[in-house]
């Protein structure tokens, strides 16, 4: 099976229009509250039940020292119900990107078996946190490469190696959701009257 990064763009930007997200950066655990079916659990929090302390053992040792993780449960009635668990205390850029990166795979319904599914979670972390209609928009006409790096980076409360991926991507190829997400973070660009 290859990667359809088209479905996890198409589902990245079908989230931010379903949900009517207007503001920036995108929060992905504020999304993922809102999951049906999903149970969401903090390294702390799991480690207190464990009566466990030393958060890098416990990282280490129980989740193959990944910022977040997430199981798939099917359940005898055929319903199927995801656990994630995540470090609150990571980088926040790259804590963004992580849990876009599993609400991904929640949302595209991955099985999380193979490389393929990694690859369309990542496409779709980086097309929720970064919308490209929104990216455009707040790129205009800068064409300094470091300030669009800097302005990504923080608009979007990214990585810098997160932007440098997305804005390879700009001028963004546009589908029927393009101007829909313009549309919807042109409030940004777009002066009031009387300012």
């Amino acid at each position: 099976m290859m990667a359809d990064y088209a479905r996890a763009e198409k589902t990245a930007y079908r989230t931010i229009l379903s949900l009517n997200i207007i503001d920036l950066p995108i929060q992905p655990i504020d999304i993922l509250r809102r999951c049906k079916n999903t149970a969401i659990h903090t390294y702390d929090e799991v480690m207190a039940k464990a009566g466990m302390t030393d958060r890098y053992l416990f990282k280490m040792e129980h989740m193959k020292n990944q910022d977040a993780v997430t199981l798939r449960h099917v359940f005898e009635n055929g319903t199927i119900g995801y656990e994630l668990f995540y470090d609150s205390h990571a980088n926040p850029s790259r804590r963004q990107f992580t849990l876009a990166h599993e609400l991904g795979h929640i949302l595209l319904h991955h099985h999380m078996e193979n490389e393929e599914e990694e690859k369309e979670a990542n496409h779709f972390a980086s097309f929720l946190l970064m919308p490209r209609p929104a990216l455009e928009l707040f790129a205009g006409d800068v064409r300094d490469t470091s300030e669009i790096l800097e302005l990504t980076t923080t608009v979007f409360s990214v990585s810098a190696s997160a932007a440098q991926i997305a804005l390879k991507d700009m001028p963004p190829c546009r589908n029927e959701y393009y101007p829909l997400i313009q549309h919807q973070f042109d409030h940004y660009v777009t002066p009031s009257i009387g300012a």
